[in-house]
């Protein structure tokens, strides 16, 4: 059995601790109408955004879910859907200060997920290189 690198396992669970924790405060605050004020804000119609809300979020716990169990899609998914996500967000959010932490959390994130030995893991390979 291959040894899941540190890395790895702390970015899936993070992933999956925070999209769980979004998904409760998301769900909550819908009739919060200062949400809702923020959200009118936006270019892109409030129900479109509820649907992206909530799809990112069920691809985040996918994705960390199986990042744990070594499956490469699941990686590139998380790396793909999030940047897009976020390139929209800053074309879109009225708040574009409030991004700096998830692109800063994103960028550490596809660093670590990009490494050598996280390829390694997610490829399937024998010999993984000193990290």
């Amino acid at each position: 059995m291959k040894k899941r690198p540190t890395s790895v396992t702390v970015i899936a669970w993070i992933l999956l601790v925070t999209s769980g924790l979004s998904l409760l405060t998301s769900t909550m605050a819908i009739n919060n109408p200062m949400a809702q004020v923020l959200m009118a804000k936006s270019p892109i119609p409030v129900p479109l955004q509820y649907v992206m809300l909530y799809l990112g979020l069920a691809i985040s716990i996918l994705s960390a879910i199986f990042m744990l169990r070594a499956a490469n899609w699941a990686r590139l998914l998380y790396i793909g859907w999030t940047g897009i996500a976020l390139l929209v967000l800053l074309l879109t959010s009225p708040v574009k200060p409030m991004l700096i932490p998830g692109i800063l959390m994103y960028a550490v994130f596809v660093f670590f997920l990009l490494r050598p030995k996280a390829t390694a893991y997610f490829t399937h390979s024998a010999n993984f290189p000193n990290d």
